[in-house]
């Protein structure tokens, strides 16, 4: 999970710059450091989620 958090804002950016609309991410439990990173995909993400 240190990996992740450790790439989640470069990965951001590069959606940005492409102009990307809609990306999917398979949520992490949100234990620890899975906490920080799922709380800032979902900010991200507008707090609109697609469970399925």
């Amino acid at each position: 999970m240190n990996t992740i958090a450790k790439n989640l804002f470069s990965a951001f950016r590069q959606l940005d710059q492409l102009e990307v609309k809609e990306a999917y991410i398979v949520a992490i439990p949100e234990i620890g450091i899975g906490k920080a990173i799922m709380n800032r995909v979902m900010k991200a993400a507008n707090y609109q989620v697609i469970d399925v």
